[in-house]
């Protein structure tokens, strides 16, 4: 069992101090810390350290103090000693090289860099263990390939792949995008640390919610995508409307590991953050409003639970927006708001329903702006479970005509007589749908979460039984 290396800390500031606990808080770097050079220099000769870092400013003995010490004691001369200093002093060059100190640290550093010069220092300075016969690089122990698609840039691009294959070699784990698209025109482009977020989200929701965010856990997910892919986008790409893909990656990870943790996957959700926005005059006040929601929608069906309905998925945060609150803050009616049915797929488990909510703007004519994704490619299900139903948006006019809207619509002039739908994406099912319990199928026609046509055409066992 390798033996956790020592760090010896001699920092004044508290803060300092707590900077580089947490910085080291998951590596396998123990650390101790003093206040003065005097200390450092006597803690140093007792527990021998693997490396000691000690700030220029110190009180009494200063960094070059302690590091010119250290090296004229025989016990203590191969600890290497970094210079803690700050980028406002100049450093005496002469004096640095008279300590015998190893190195510099700048300060402010960030806790990755923090973590990363330690450990190369320690590396450097670790003796090199005895030659032996070259050995084969670790096999992979096991391989999942996934992929799916975003719906559009809302631009120019439609249907763009997003590849995934994961490799698990010993304790590790590599997420490899190579397949996925290029960045795209439009602003649904994510750059690489958008994509390790909601990687780690996904593996975290999979293994361990409880596992902490930091660098200990980060560092054994090995997230590889080539620059200038949609995951790893490059300047100038846009990446306002970022949140869609990072959906569509945590997606293509369940996916992929549907088949290695079948018990703890869920089917494809509404994996959107479809967003509404309407803005315009406020009649009855003449000031300038915006309305902005983003609606949840159906939640994947999971492998002893049906999937939740009208809810937020994945990666999003927002909650509902009351009728009441709508109406009493902004010119506009919101005329229709519920479950839609029949929007989750048929499964021994059924995916989560859709939301629908349906506005019209009061006595002014507005402006709409819309985002969604599963509005062309539905929600896939896992197992033998069916697709959810993809969602919309749709202009119903004055005279009842109806118009479905593209699924990014932007700066579309809205009457008082007329209505927007903005319908979210239901989910997918899980497992077949001929195994769900004639006792579900019951509750879902009785809540009228499934309607009877429904249920003729994706359960017809239960219906010739039950809808004679």
């Amino acid at each position: 069992m390798t033996m956790p290396k020592k760090l010896l800390l001699a920092e004044d500031s508290l803060t300092i101090r707590k900077v580089f606990e947490l910085a080291l808080s998951r590596s396998d770097i123990a650390v101790t810390s003093v206040d003065n050079g005097e200390d450092a220099v006597r803690l140093a000769s007792e527990i021998l350290p693997d490396l000691v870092v000690a700030d220029l400013t110190l009180p009494g003995k200063n960094g070059f103090a302690v590091a010119a010490e250290l090296r004229a004691m025989e016990k203590t001369e191969k600890i290497p000693v970094l210079i803690l200093s700050g980028t406002l002093v100049p450093l005496d060059e002469a004096r640095f090289k008279a300590s015998g100190a190893r190195g510099v640290l700048f300060k402010p550093f960030e806790s990755r860099e923090l973590l990363e010069n330690i450990e190369r220092i320690l590396r450097e300075s670790t003796p090199a263990p005895e030659s032996r016969p070259p050995q084969e690089a670790p096999a992979v122990d096991e391989r999942w390939d996934f992929s799916d698609v975003m719906d559009d840039d809302g631009l120019a691009a439609r249907n763009i792949p997003i590849v995934l294959t994961i490799h698990k070699t010993g304790d590790r784990m590599i997420f490899d995008f190579k397949g996925s698209s290029r960045q795209v025109p439009g602003n649904i482009n994510m750059t690489l640390n958008g994509t390790v977020a909601a990687v780690s989200f996904a593996l975290k929701s999979l293994l361990d919610p409880e596992i902490p965010n930091n660098e200990g856990v980060l560092r054994v997910v090995d997230v590889r995508a080539e620059k200038g892919l949609i995951v790893n986008a490059e300047f100038p790409a846009a990446t306002a409307a970022r949140l869609h893909t990072c959906q569509r990656v945590a997606d293509v990870v369940f996916g992929a590991l549907a088949c290695a943790l079948p018990e703890r996957v869920v089917a494809g959700g509404n994996g959107a953050n479809t967003t509404a926005i309407f803005s315009g005059v406020d009649p009855r006040s003449g000031e300038p409003y915006v309305y902005l929601e983003t609606l949840g929608g159906g939640a994947g069906g999971r492998v002893a639970r049906d999937g939740k309905d009208g809810v937020q998925v994945n990666l999003t945060n927002t909650s509902n927006l009351p009728v009441e609150a709508i109406e009493l803050e902004y010119p506009l009616m919101v005329e229709g708001y519920g479950l839609v049915p029949d929007t989750g797929g048929a499964g021994r488990q059924r995916g989560g329903l859709a939301l629908c909510r349906i506005i019209r703007p009061v006595g002014h004519t507005c402006i709409f702006n819309g985002a969604g994704e599963r509005f062309t490619n539905r929600p896939w299900g896992l197992f033998g479970g069916e697709p959810g139903a993809s969602g919309s948006f749709k202009l119903i006019r004055q005279d009842g005509s109806s118009e479905r809207l593209s699924n990014k619509p932007s700066s579309l002039s809205v009457g008082p007589d007329e209505t927007v739908v903005v319908q979210t994406p239901g989910a997918g099912g899980y497992g077949p749908a001929n195994e769900r319990s004639i006792s579900e199928l019951q509750g879902d026609l009785e809540s009228e979460k499934y309607s009877v046509r429904f249920i003729m055409e994706h359960y017809p066992d239960f219906a010739k039984q039950r809808l004679k």
